[in-house]
């Protein structure tokens, strides 16, 4: 089977899990999202349209800094 970045099994749904930056102000933490799905291949199409949104929303916020 593939490998796909930032997406594992959790029972019998997949769910896409991503670190959150340095710059975001919250230290270490991990943002999860269930993909709603036990396909494969609806995972692999579900995972790209959440990084993409995630991508964005990150690239459109101000770094922060501090503790």
């Amino acid at each position: 089977m593939q490998r796909l970045n930032h997406v594992t099994r959790r029972g019998a749904v997949y769910v896409w899990r991503r670190r959150l930056p340095v710059g975001s102000g919250i230290r270490g933490q991990f943002i999860q999202i269930s993909l709603r799905t036990h396909r494969f291949s609806t995972a692999k199409n579900l995972a790209g349209i959440v990084n993409r949104a995630f991508c964005a929303s990150i690239l459109s916020s101000p770094p922060k800094f501090g503790h």
